[in-house]
This record gives C-alpha cells, structure tokens and sequence, in this order.
C-alpha cells in the first residue's frame, strides 16, 4: 500500500488530527465462485487521535474511490 498525505490538521481536542490522504490498496472480491483481484486508488479523510503510547483510528471517510486501468 502506498500512502501520500495531503495535509494534516489539528482537530477539536489537543490529541486530534484530521489527515487527508491518497493510498492504493490491492482488493479482492469473490463472484461466482472464483477471485477478482486489482488495484483500487482511494482518497479520503482520517481522524486519529494518540492516547497514551498509541494512535487510534477514530473515523474513516472515503471521498473517492477508482481502480486503477
């Protein structure tokens, strides 16, 4: 998976961000019994938060989603 950051910004509390990202991600998908594999490019729009010694994923917005070809 490839990841390219748009941009990054601070969200409401002192812990929160909002990413704007690209990412191709190689999906797969049963139909009529055997496997379809390809490239799908998405762009979207993450929120994170650190809580500790971690991150958290705390929402995932897909704003747009092609595959490739």
């Amino acid at each position: 998976m490839d990841l390219l950051i748009e941009s990054l910004s601070r969200g409401e509390g002192q812990n929160d961000f909002q990413i704007l990202a690209n990412w191709t991600a190689r999906v797969s998908g049963g139909h009529w019994g055997h496997l379809h594999r390809q490239n799908v490019n998405f762009r979207g729009l993450m929120d994170v938060s650190r809580r500790g010694d971690r991150w958290v994923l705390d929402g995932l917005t897909i704003l747009n989603a092609q595959k490739e070809g």
